[in-house]
């Protein structure tokens, strides 16, 4: 089943859908630089959103996550980082469902110039 990448702009009043293409080259800049977000699982709306700020989602048939962007550039290194590799690598079981589906939009790529994957837009609609 093919994943759906979205990224919500409610300020913006703009949905667009994502192609992501690439794969994780095993830099370790993205566990350096974690960005803050809002985890949300819930089918349907993202969550319980006031209608504002920026969302990616990721879906795959009826299973769809959101991810709300906050704090935008917050430093704090993982944890789970060794050298420049994650230690959780390819366990689905140890990873989080942030890790398994980052980079869910091309905003996040934004601090990462030399990382494995791109976006390339699908389509585009007002909200």
């Amino acid at each position: 089943m093919t994943k759906r990448y979205y990224l919500w702009d409610y300020d913006a009043g703009i949905v667009s859908e994502w192609q992501r293409l690439g794969e994780c080259s095993q830099c370790g800049e993205c566990c350096r630089i974690r960005l803050g977000y809002t985890v949300c699982r819930e089918n349907g709306k993202p969550c319980t959103t006031d209608g504002k700020g920026k969302w990616g989602e990721v879906a795959e048939g009826e299973e769809r996550l959101f991810f709300r962007f906050q704090n935008a550039g917050a430093r704090e290194q993982c944890d789970r980082l060794l050298g420049n590799t994650c230690s959780v690598h390819g366990d689905d079981e140890a990873r989080s469902d942030l890790c398994k589906e980052w980079p869910i939009c091309p905003l996040e790529l934004v601090p990462f110039p030399d990382c494995g994957y791109s976006f390339e837009r699908v389509s585009e609609w007002r909200i």
